[in-house]
């Protein structure tokens, strides 16, 4: 539809916007006349002073839902072409109606009636701020969301008939679009519609709220011609029960929410205990639920099925209900307006309940979800009584609406708190829905619950994580025997480092030190992406208990039972410790710069418990993880054959290697490969982590900023210490370079034997850092200099420096070599070799590392190029030029290890034994880069979670064969180059050798 818009008059903008203002009842004539028939069947209406303050609270409502049937003339104009995606935008608009009695008068204008006065906002939108209730102004248009603010007052009046109904009547005035056509300025202007007070709006409230009778419903209407521009079709509301309105629950509902005890998970309750609770106690922990969105998923019993062919439809409605998706994996239930109290019945130590159950997308906020009232989806009214003695919720369900037949109260939904968590129990609380319509097979229903989080732990709202919960371990012995397998000798690198453990006397804070310590999160390296997932994979495995510790202990005068146990445990740092962790894959969206959660080869959440060694820094743990289908090993729905491998890095170290792999066999539908990544230990710092609501299921509470401050001081201390040693090393080459130049000075008849190409590449290997801007000598390191003070920087420019005096020694070295080589004194026949010589070194040098270059470009970096069989991400994905940098990177390192690689070759050509090089200088740089590779070794690589681009960090630059394999070369070069040199010698030796044993023999 095409219309315009009017300027609306300023004193209606003033009177809309304004709270303060007063309302006269001026229309309250024309009201009377609009609503005779409600006056006339209206009831004694009795008033006192609490009057005003019951009708403020209890006729208001917020978040309903509006809708106008016939469509031929919409209320207003709705535009979302143009919305960016954010953190904010909704998949689809949604119509929403808030009302608020703002004033009622102390003066009775008409018998049996009291007069109010109140707004109305209704409005469309796509932006979760509009649903909030955070509105710029009272009626505005911009992409995404339309509203409009209406001033009414009428009349109040009371039906004692038909089991009662209270009535609003009013008439209203504000600004509305025009019907006969629309138009948006270009830049969308914030007040739109004509002026009109012919507006009625009737509500009708039932007397009372309970189980069958808590819903609101309305209608609002033009009052002008049809043909006028000011007229629009009817709108339809409905809302209903708010916090603020009296329930009433009914005896007879009481007492037939009779569930036989846990019909649908008896052995689970066997299992698991129950939580046994007061009946205040039970009404707080049923509130913390009532924030959370409840997952559903299918009975492992029926190996799932029944959701498949469409049973789950009739669990919740008793028919199909045709094209709607309700698949398991698409919907959550969300339990709103939850009211607990005291039971009234015989039973004083129980509790009755009375709730909405609301059936959502998975992909919705429920944050913005519990504030909806609306009666549209699937929204079911619940009641029934908590049982002390069994510790069981158990409710009717009736399903809202006008349809009489969907209406009838057909659902049964029992939900209990088990006592203990454990690998196969992670639920907070566990639940069920059947349908005990006639005609519908008692083995269909629906389980739902919600997953123990470690940051609800953290959270102080969810005091019954840590004062009620205990943890039972089950697979340490499993455990145990994969540590057994899997132990390795004690390296040089374990000797010298210390893991993650123990610190202090005080065992409980250490403990929840100890598990901060161990959180893992960071980024999956994007050559280990399958095709089709982002580059911004993450996985991340927080601690859920430690020992006897469950959850945080906070030491905050309140001493919350942080402990399974009462008792003084003491434990020491080198003690083997029972762990269990929480492991989630986490895709980061571009758009909306927040965490979902994804599958990464099949894998999406992994419960996990086990033991944590603090010697060796590893953890080796049990997974299991939630499957649809049967099979061996399937215990509760859960694949359990699973077996997943920590090793943690040293400290002040970033780098964590996790292997989860499947225990299945190859032909096992359930079997998945072995998975081996590296990440960060430490959080990565993304600001996406503080947008994320505490109730969202992927969320893990915020970075703290003390842990924050260690890392940075970390990465400053490793690059403060990688400079220092940069210049030792550095100091050294020039060391060995002048010792070099001034053994050449003493003996002038080795200096044409030196190898021309063997000085080129020392002078290409520390060339390339310097034009690509790499670091020098360190190859894993990377870091942004300008975040970490005045000292590194000052010690990078002074190993560029030293490079640079180390080329000018190698310069001059050069010219030295290329004079005596082609001095005139030397005879023709001198001349006459060196030229093929150096030619055939030069070819011979250069194809060796060209060999070098193409495997570097092809198998060491193989998946940064082309995709993996098993899939991989896109070359168009990646800057090549950054590809290159790191290969350009890897191969200067190796030129500068194969430096004698020349020399050798020259060695063999020339057949001489000359003593060509000081043997402080080729044995001083092989050392040189021994300690490098030490280094390199003894250390993890470090990657600086909040400055390196995750798009180009490559877990392992070299393999461990190939950098064991670089160290075997380099000192076999060496030794080479020394047998060479020293051939004539150890000639000599050998045949004094057999002159010694020819005399002997003859002895």
């Amino acid at each position: 539809m095409i219309a315009s818009f009017a300027v609306p008059d300023e004193d209606v903008y003033r009177t809309l916007s304004d709270p303060s203002v007063t309302f006269t009842y001026s229309r309250l004539s024309e009201a009377e006349k609009q609503c005779r028939s409600l006056l006339s069947s209206a009831s004694e209406l009795k008033t006192d002073e609490d009057t005003k303050f019951r009708l403020m609270g209890g006729l208001s409502f917020s978040n309903g839902d509006w809708e106008q049937k016939t469509g031929e003339v919409p209320l207003m104009p709705f535009f979302d072409s143009g919305l960016p995606t954010s953190t904010t935008s909704l998949p689809a608009a949604l119509n929403l109606v808030s009302f608020e009695v703002k004033d009622v008068s102390p003066i009775q204008h008409f018998q049996n009636t009291v007069s109010v006065g109140g707004y109305l906002v209704i409005g469309m939108s796509r932006e979760s701020s509009f649903v909030h209730g955070f509105n710029p102004e009272p009626n505005f248009i911009r992409p995404g969301t339309s509203a409009l603010t209406f001033a009414f007052e009428g009349l109040y009046t009371e039906n004692e008939q038909n089991g009662g109904e209270r009535n609003l009547c009013l008439l209203g005035k504000s600004t509305v679009t025009s019907g006969i056509g629309i138009y948006v300025p270009s830049d969308f202007a914030n007040r739109f519609g004509l002026e009109t007070d012919q507006i009625s709006l009737v509500l009708r409230y039932p007397m009372t709220f309970s189980l069958r009778n808590r819903e609101i419903h309305g209608e609002m209407q033009s009052l002008n011609e049809k043909a006028s521009p000011k007229y629009f079709d009817t709108v339809y509301i409905s809302s209903q029960l708010g916090h603020q309105s009296m329930y009433q629950f009914s005896s007879t509902v009481q007492a037939s929410t009779t569930c036989e005890p846990y019909p649908y998970f008896h052995d689970e309750v066997m299992e698991d205990g129950v939580q046994k609770f007061t009946w205040s106690e039970f009404c707080t922990v049923l509130d913390q639920v009532s924030w959370e969105a409840l997952s559903v998923f299918p009975d492992y019993k029926l190996s799932g099925s029944y959701l498949e062919d469409r049973k789950l439809t009739s669990v919740l409605f008793g028919k199909d209900i045709g094209d709607v998706n309700l698949s398991y994996k698409h919907i959550k239930l969300i339990l709103q307006h939850v009211q607990c109290s005291q039971a009234t019945s015989n039973d004083s130590h129980g509790a009755e309940v009375s709730a909405v159950l609301r059936v959502i997308p998975a992909e919705m906020d429920p944050n913005l979800v519990r504030t909806l009232t609306g009666l549209s989806g699937l929204v079911f009214n619940a009641e029934g009584s908590w049982n002390p003695s069994s510790g069981k919720l158990c409710m009717i369900g009736c399903r809202t609406g006008g349809d009489s037949e969907l209406k009838r109260c057909t659902l049964r939904i029992s939900l209990y708190f088990p006592r203990a968590l454990s690998i196969k129990q992670r639920s907070l609380v566990f639940g069920s829905i059947s349908n005990i319509r006639n005609g519908v097979s008692s083995n269909y229903h629906l389980l739902f619950d919600l997953v123990m989080q470690p940051s609800y732990l953290r959270n102080p709202f969810y005091s019954y994580s840590t004062r009620y919960l205990s943890y039972n371990y089950s697979k340490l012995s499993l455990a145990s025997s994969f540590k057994k397998r899997a132990q390795r000798f004690t390296t040089l690198s374990h000797s010298l480092s210390r893991y993650p453990a123990l610190k202090g006397a005080e065992s409980r804070a250490q403990l929840d030190s100890l598990s901060d310590e161990l959180l893992v999160d960071g980024c999956i390296a994007p050559d280990q992406l399958p095709d089709g997932l982002g580059t911004r994979i993450s996985i991340r495995m927080e601690v859920l208990s430690l020992g006897p510790l469950i959850g945080h202990f906070h030491d905050d005068g309140s001493k919350e039972v942080a402990f399974n146990t009462t008792a003084n445990v003491t434990f020491t740092n080198r003690q083997l410790l029972n762990v269990s962790t929480h492991l989630v894959f986490r895709e980061l969206k571009e758009e909306t710069r927040e965490f979902t959660m994804i599958s990464y080869r099949n894998i999406s959440q992994v419960f996990l418990e086990g033991i944590y060694d603090p010697v060796i820094g590893e953890m080796h743990l049990i997974g299991c993880r939630k499957v649809a289908i049967g099979g061996t090993g399937v215990e509760r729905g859960l694949d359990c054959l699973i077996e997943v491998e920590i090793q943690y890095p040293s400290e002040n170290m970033e780098h964590a290697k996790i292997t989860i792999t499947s225990q299945r066999g190859r032909d096992d539908p359930l079997y998945f490969g072995p998975v081996s990544l590296l990440t960060n230990k430490t959080p990565s710092q993304d600001h996406s982590l503080y947008r994320m609501g505490q109730d969202d299921p992927l969320y893990f509470g915020p970075v703290s900023l003390p842990r924050y401050q260690n890392h940075t001081l970390t990465v400053a201390y490793r690059r403060t210490f990688e400079g220092i040693l940069r210049i030792l090393l550095l100091s050294g080459v020039i060391a060995m370079t002048w010792i070099q130049l001034h053994y050449m000075k003493k003996q002038t008849n080795v200096i044409p034997y030196v190898s021309l190409v063997m000085l080129a590449l020392q002078v290409l290997g520390y060339s390339l850092p310097l034009l690509n801007g790499a670091e020098i000598l360190f190859i894993s390191s990377s870091y942004d200099l300008d975040w970490y003070g005045l000292l590194p920087k000052v010690l990078d420019y002074a190993g560029r420096f030293l490079v640079l005096v180390s080329l000018l020694l190698t310069s001059r070295i050069i010219l030295t070599v290329y004079k005596y080589q082609n001095k005139p004194l030397c005879t023709s026949k001198m001349k006459h070799l060196w030229v093929p010589h150096n030619k055939l070194v030069l070819l011979s040098t250069s194809a060796v590392h060209t060999g070098v270059l193409i495997w570097l470009s092809v198998y060491g970096h193989r998946d940064m190029l082309f995709p993996p069989e098993n899939g991989g991400y896109k070359t168009g994905a990646i800057h090549v030029h950054q590809i290159w940098m790191r290969i350009l990177k890897d191969f200067a390192g190796d030129v500068q290890d194969f430096f004698l690689l020349p020399q050798i070759i020259s060695n063999f050509l020339l057949q001489t034994n000359v003593k060509s090089l000081h043997k402080a200088h080729y044995i001083g740089l092989t050392l040189m880069r021994l300690v490098l590779h030490l280094y390199d070794y003894i250390s993890n690589p470090f990657l600086d979670s909040k400055f390196q681009d995750p798009e180009f960090v490559s877990p392992e630059s070299t393999s461990e064969f190939r950098k064991s394999a670089v160290v075997i070369i380099m000192v076999v070069l060496a030794v080479i180059v020394h047998i060479q040199q020293n051939w004539k010698k150890l000639s000599q030796l050998l045949e004094l050798r057999k002159l010694s044993d020819k005399l002997d023999e003859e002895v």
